[in-house]
């Protein structure tokens, strides 16, 4: 039985692999697959991203970390990679075509084009297919915003991981044919422990679940930049209050607001957002250093 599923397996991605090869030179597509191909499955890890980040950290100060089993880990294929893999495919024929046009004699001498050259018409499609697998990569991309990633299959999610394990199963691979390529697993806890008494959670999620989740995502994501905010503003007003220093207070005002400028450039998009959110900050501590400033003088007479 294993055999003949094994049949079909091969079977099925050889008439992929056939019907794919229509969009792209075979050429391309084989030095498109050698750049990207190790990229297509990974391992994940059930730890959470933020435990595997403490987890990094120690090793700094030379703290032995236990490894996740083997067993334990779980397979990750990318979709986005894939579509990557087509981009690139896509991007050499258009490379090699353009320097055959570039030196097309035929084309530059005939000043009288009675039909459109063959190969601007084979311009005109690839261009076209190339951007619209740019356009469709983009959609991609703005799926990593959502909950439900769907160009990945994960380990993860229960339904991912069966299916998963089946397609590895029918290659006759495992978790150590990934693990001996030196790549660290991704954290991706916590993962989906839904029993089997239970209804497979859908594709996608269910509509309910999205939006509680997006609902629930939006508020922590308002109460951690409310606590961001106030500490930033908070904290140095305690330190310039408790201590009335002028040059621990100058020193106070210039790590603070270095630090808040920095942030916000890796938040925003727009130097202007930047540059205008930095100096209103700088603005609102420079307040508090100019009261410090006025009673140093009186304070220092007393």
């Amino acid at each position: 039985m294993a055999s003949s599923e094994h049949i079909g397996y091969d079977a099925s991605m050889k008439n992929t692999a056939t019907s794919t090869f229509e969009t792209a030179s075979p050429g391309s597509w084989e030095k498109a697959y050698k750049q990207h191909y190790r990229n297509l499955a990974v391992l994940v890890s059930p730890r959470w991203a933020i435990q595997n980040f403490f987890i990094s950290l120690g090793t700094w100060f030379c703290v032995k970390a236990t490894p996740v089993p083997l067993h334990e880990l779980g397979y990750r294929i990318n979709f986005a990679e894939m579509q990557r893999m087509y981009m690139r495919a896509l991007q050499i024929d258009l490379i090699n075509l353009g320097v055959e046009l570039k030196f097309d004699e035929t084309s530059q001498k005939n000043e009288d084009w009675d039909s459109t050259p063959d190969t601007i018409k084979k311009m005109e499609t690839m261009l076209k297919t190339y951007i619209q697998a740019v356009r469709d990569y983009d959609y991609m991309t703005d799926a990593t915003q959502k909950q439900y990633d769907l160009f990945i299959a994960s380990s993860e999610r229960k339904q991912d991981g069966v299916h998963l394990d089946k397609a590895f199963s029918l290659a006759r691979k495992g978790v150590y044919d990934l693990r001996i390529e030196g790549v660290d697993p991704l954290p991706t806890g916590p993962w989906e422990d839904a029993k089997d008494s239970q209804m497979p959670i859908p594709i996608g999620g269910t509509r309910n679940a999205s939006v509680q989740s997006l609902v629930r995502r939006a508020l922590v994501t308002r109460i951690f930049l409310a606590l961001l905010g106030s500490a930033f503003l908070v904290g140095p007003m305690w330190l310039l209050a408790l201590k009335k220093d002028l040059i621990f207070d100058l020193g106070t005002t210039t790590v603070a607001v270095t630090i808040f400028g920095l942030l916000l450039a890796f938040v925003l998009d727009k130097g202007d957002q930047v540059f205008a959110g930095t100096l209103a900050y700088a603005a609102v501590l420079m307040v508090f250093v100019g009261v410090i400033i006025q009673e140093t003088p009186s304070t220092s007479t007393t």
